[in-house]
């Protein structure tokens, strides 16, 4: 089975990744204390809005887009995308050389890598096969199965940075 799908490539990826790194450089705080800041809000536009497994249960209501982000490069991105996405955030992971717990998300996930590394990977839980493989942050989005059994690590040197939406249809 495959679990991740190369959708197409962004044109304007080295302005997004600019932008992203502004925007993780002026919240350095925050990515270090909860990984990830929101691009869209529910009910109160605060970047910390996003995480954790309570957000999860009701993350097709995160739909309006931060108002920092408005006219943005990263609105642009966002409305390039062939679906539309909730909870959609900058997450970062820092090279831990650990792996997140093994879950199911509730929906299937688009990726845009903006920094990675080659030991940087998600890994799926097939009965018959275990399958890790690796991103590139070259522009290239991608459909994310996350529907089923995954987990992802760090193993690398430098931070992994993706924008990671939901995908509603």
């Amino acid at each position: 089975m495959i679990y991740i799908t190369k959708l197409g490539k962004y044109n304007n990826f080295q302005k997004l990744k600019e932008y992203i790194l502004y925007i993780i450089d002026s919240n350095k705080e925050l990515f270090y204390k909860i990984n990830q800041i929101a691009i869209q809000y529910y009910d109160f536009p605060k970047l910390d809005c996003a995480n954790g497994q309570e957000k999860a249960k009701i993350e097709n209501k995160f739909t309006n887009l931060m108002p920092c982000f408005q006219n943005s490069i990263l609105e642009e991105f966002l409305n390039f995308i062939p679906y539309k996405l909730c909870r959609t955030r900058i997450f970062l992971a820092k090279p831990q050389k650990i792996a997140y717990s093994i879950h199911k998300d509730n929906y299937e996930r688009i990726h845009l890598p903006i920094a990675t590394n080659n030991h940087s990977y998600f890994s799926f839980f097939d009965p018959e096969e275990i399958q890790c493989p690796v991103m590139q942050a070259n522009g290239d989005y991608y459909k994310v199965n996350t529907l089923v059994k995954h987990t992802f690590t760090n193993n690398g040197s430098t931070d992994r940075i993706h924008i990671v939406g939901s995908i509603l249809n």
